[in-house]
């Protein structure tokens, strides 16, 4: 969180009132951004918003609910949008 804290503060990356969006893939490097985000905004030494985006690209097995709670228990705006993408890899590659 310290590392992260500086980064954005060294190089500017977030200013006082700006969105900043988060894409959520559900895997542990995004969801890790996301909660250290989250603390730094609580920190309260830049002022900005978050916002969580997935891609449910209709994957066998894919199940977001726990996500999506989560989302929703820390109060994150959030949009999940379903785009059968997993159907067109598949059939262009073997």
């Amino acid at each position: 969180m310290h590392y992260t804290g500086k980064a954005i503060h060294d190089f500017k990356l977030i200013s006082s009132g700006d969105k900043v969006l988060v894409c959520l893939s559900g895997g542990k490097d995004s969801f890790t951004l996301l909660k250290i985000l989250l603390l730094l905004q609580k920190k309260k030494a830049v002022d900005f918003s978050l916002f969580a985006f997935t891609l449910d690209q209709s994957q066998p097995g894919w199940e977001d609910s726990k996500l999506r709670n989560w989302l929703v228990e820390h109060q994150v705006p959030y949009e999940v949008l379903s785009k059968d993408t997993y159907s067109i890899v598949t059939s262009k590659i073997p």
